[in-house]
């Protein structure tokens, strides 16, 4: 075929290919990284060794990413470029997959590539998931001659194994029902004497001992401090909500977001309809796989990540269903005769209406990428330049939680720099410290290329990430100590508690700048806020000016 012919019978996925590489690329210069995309940078910045074989213990992901940031890191000093133009290359790939091979119809690739996971979530926050989408866009192009060329497609879900966790159990579970496939064609005695001689064998020890080394490279020391956003909510909500309601919001609605903290009950309008029509998907999702002989690989991928989610989850991880919705899709047009002129009226009205939604939410992220900031990092670090106060003792929050309540557990409010605001009779302080957890100074360290906060990582400041490691009050004690002797900080970023390093400091701060941001989720917008303040009786002597909007 002449490139004039073949340009003009792709020209639609052409045109939408360049737009989406196009608008991603723009949109990647508002978007402000916040902690999870900059942790990799520090992370990146260490040793080979420890990023091989010390912090996946404590970061729960396989190295790869790490290791691409540290690549790029060698070719510019530019912290948002060294995470944006690698995650944004991977995408471009996993896209280009998506349009021109995959097998659905014309108007379904169109419009994939800018519903909201795919357009922002995995493509413009940087992170690992990009190399998910990758590899799973990658084995469903494979997936059909997985039996002729085994190692090709084993390698795709090494790559899938080698972006998370989550990767690891997909690439298992996919796995798993290429086992069950072969073993229906024929018995079991004829199917394991034959098998243990088969080359689709040998490629799929050679994916077990890769999962395997990963799975064992990522176990949590016992002093790891990894958690989840599941918290105290009855245990059969969790179950019906992982059980249906995640769908729903894989697809089509919002009830798990970062405004909802699970702390009461979820048991509202939005939950209840999200999970009636997440069963109605999973109901349709099994007929169809089922009458097209493909229920194994649905039951085999989707049970086993869902198990997972229900283990350890945040709302940033339920697009991962939306990509593995995706690649189950594809597998069933690839190599059955399922066709979309086969799927019922009502099953095209509920995937329009997943599209429909999906578009949506990425319009309403773009809209609020574009207008507002979506992390502190790079206002703060603009400010501090601007006012050149790395020549000052910067002390930045660390991970602190106090609560006072009383015996019904009852909270009372707390106000800032008030050091005598914990005492209220009738009620007790509960103090759940980390000080090592400092998010703003893994936020704003990247920006300088080194640490400018001298409490942040105090043993080691070379360290430029957080290492996850647990803390009891006494441990905490001992670090205020440490800092205590550095001397009293010229200059407060957050809400921080100097009185407990400092005793009887209890100085008249005032804020002299203040920051909004937020979390781009969906059609939500999380609104945050931290001040820079400074003591009132030394504003003078650091000659630093008061802006307007300081609180």
């Amino acid at each position: 075929m002449k490139l004039s012919e073949t340009f003009k019978k792709y020209i639609w996925e052409i045109v939408t290919f360049i737009l989406f590489c196009v608008s991603t690329i723009t949109l990647s210069f508002f978007h402000e990284p916040w902690f999870d995309e900059f942790q990799a940078w520090g992370i990146a910045k260490d040793s080979i060794y420890n990023i091989l074989f010390v912090i996946p213990h404590y970061e729960s992901h396989p190295p790869l990413w790490h290791l691409i940031i540290k690549f790029f890191q060698q070719f510019t000093t530019n912290p948002e470029l060294a995470i944006k133009i690698p995650n944004l290359m991977i995408m471009f790939t996993a896209v280009w997959l998506l349009i021109f091979k995959s097998p659905f119809p014309k108007k379904i690739r169109l419009v994939l590539p800018f519903t909201f996971f795919i357009f922002y979530q995995y493509t413009i926050v940087s992170r690992p998931y990009c190399l998910l989408v990758l590899g799973m866009f990658l084995a469903a192009v494979l997936y059909k001659s997985k039996n002729d060329h085994p190692f090709r497609f084993i390698s795709s879900l090494i790559l899938l194994s080698l972006s998370s966790a989550y990767g690891v159990v997909l690439a298992t579970g996919i796995t798993l029902a290429w086992v069950v496939e072969i073993w229906n064609r024929q018995n079991f005695k004829v199917f394991l004497l034959d098998f243990l001689k088969d080359k689709r064998f040998f490629a799929m020890l050679i994916l077990f001992f890769v999962c395997l080394g990963i799975t064992i490279h990522c176990i949590p020391y016992n002093d790891s401090h990894i958690n989840s956003c599941l918290t105290t909510i009855p245990l059969w909500q969790k179950i019906i909500y992982f059980a249906f309601g995640l769908t729903a919001d894989a697809t089509a609605f919002n009830i798990f977001n970062y405004n909802n903290s699970w702390s009461d009950s979820i048991l509202t309008t939005s939950y209840i309809a999200g999970c009636l029509f997440g069963a109605c998907i999973l109901y349709l999702m099994v007929k169809i796989f089922q009458r097209n002989g493909k229920i194994s690989l649905f039951l085999l991928t989707f049970l086993p990540i869902s198990i997972f989610f229900f283990m350890y989850i945040w709302p940033h991880h339920i697009g991962i269903l939306y990509i593995t919705f995706i690649f189950l899709i594809w597998c069933l047009y690839a190599t059955t005769n399922f066709a979309h002129e086969t799927i019922p009226n009502y099953t095209k009205v509920i995937l329009l209406f997943i599209f429909i939604i999906q578009v949506y939410w990425s319009c309403c992220s773009t809209y609020r990428e574009v207008v507002r900031d979506y992390a502190f990092s790079r206002q703060v670090a603009n400010y501090i330049k601007e006012n050149r106060l790395t020549r000052f003792k910067i002390i930045s929050p660390w991970g602190e939680r106090i609560k006072i309540v009383n015996e019904k557990g009852e909270e009372y409010p707390i106000h800032f720099l008030t050091g005598t605001s914990y005492q209220v009779d009738g009620y007790k302080t509960e103090i759940h410290r980390n000080t090592e957890r400092q998010w703003l100074a893994v936020m704003v360290n990247p920006y300088f290329g080194k640490n400018i906060f001298y409490t942040f990582n105090v043993d080691n400041p070379n360290i430029l990430y957080n290492t996850h490691l647990p803390q009891t009050l006494e441990e905490g004690e001992k670090q205020f100590r440490k800092w205590e002797k550095l001397g009293k900080p010229d200059i407060v970023i957050g809400k921080v508690q100097v009185w407990n390093i400092w005793k009887d400091y209890f100085p008249e701060f005032i804020s002299i700048q203040n920051f909004k941001s937020g979390f781009v989720w969906k059609d939500v917008y999380s609104t945050n806020e931290i001040d820079v303040y400074v003591d009132a009786s030394r504003l003078k002597e650091l000659n630093i000016v008061k802006t307007d909007n300081a609180q």
